[in-house]
């Protein structure tokens, strides 16, 4: 029997701009060749269309076949990996990512606990899809796409925000058997629900051994899953996702120290310093003046990487 292949991923973080629903890559910088030994997951939604080139996507041990006009849509946290189909091929990939349960409670038109029933259908899934198949999902991509890529203006973020907020509804009524995320193996699915509960309830206290409840798990066994798949231990993941909140509060909002500390879960100003310097290498105070972009240090195991 062969061995099973270990889970070695990287987080990368993506920051939509101030002012807009959604981040958009596209262009010449997104025609390459798509290959890295690592699978990796992200902190916001993310949806791909392949408009040129061929290869494979993976998913834990899951694999696909994707070719130009498949569209493919990775739910936060959950870990993938494009690479094209030969070594030097050049395949072009456009990308949305956006936090789709904002997007959902501020333009769906529905009420906050609707738009948490949406989430939760969402949260950890996939879908590959075919552009000729699923002409609405097409079509909500392009538009979204057309619209990022011209003139900005007063509009542009709500329109877009409405478009979204379709595109997310969309993907939550398509048929179940398409939905393709419950083919995940067992140990990721259980270390993407506890990423999960993370990103929501990163501002109040969450105990490890709550988390290993969730998944169903002793707090020992827990641990060893949850730094097998990440490379991190669980508290450093906790703190790590609270820096970043907390750079966003103080990157976009005028809010005291103080303040951002107890948004973000830390129990003390003392706390907030001495984790955000372990996890950027800076004080809050210098990273607010000097407004750096997220960048962890490598003293953390996992590897965290501006963009794609």
């Amino acid at each position: 029997m062969s061995k099973k292949k270990r889970l070695d991923e990287e987080l990368r973080f993506y920051e939509v701009p101030h002012g807009e629903s959604v981040l958009l890559l596209t262009g010449p910088a997104w025609t390459r060749h798509y290959g890295y030994f690592r699978q990796h997951f992200h902190n916001l939604d993310e949806i791909g269309f392949c408009r040129d080139g061929s290869g494979r996507l993976e998913a834990g041990e899951k694999t696909w076949r994707y070719k130009a006009g498949t569209f493919t849509c990775f739910m936060h946290n959950v870990a993938h990996n494009t690479e094209s189909a030969e070594p030097d091929q050049l395949d072009t990939w456009d990308y949305l990512f956006f936090d789709a349960g904002a997007i959902l409670e501020k333009y769906g038109g529905i009420s906050k606990t609707q738009a948490e029933r949406f989430r939760m259908i969402l949260d950890g899934r996939i879908w590959i899809e075919d552009a000729a198949e699923e002409k609405t999902l097409a079509w909500l991509f392009d538009a979204i796409r057309e619209r990022m890529t011209g003139k900005p203006d007063g509009f542009r973020s709500r329109e877009v925000g409405y478009m979204a907020a379709a595109l997310m509804m969309h993907l939550a009524s398509m048929n179940p058997e398409k939905n393709i995320g419950t083919a995940l193996m067992n140990t990721t699915e259980a270390v993407n629900q506890a990423l999960s509960f993370i990103d929501d309830h990163f501002g109040g206290e969450i105990r490890i051994r709550d988390l290993a409840e969730q998944c169903c798990l002793s707090e020992t066994h827990f641990r060893r899953l949850f730094n097998e798949a990440v490379n991190m231990a669980p508290n450093d993941y906790i703190n790590l996702v609270r820096v970043q909140k907390a750079c966003d509060l103080m990157r976009f909002t005028d809010a005291s120290m103080m303040t951002v500390a107890e948004k973000t879960g830390f129990h003390s100003q003392v706390s907030f310093n001495r984790n955000f310097l372990k996890v950027l290498g800076t004080t809050p105070y210098k990273w607010k003046r000097e407004n750096e972009p997220v960048r962890a240090k490598h003293k953390l195991k996992i590897t965290v990487r501006d963009g794609w």
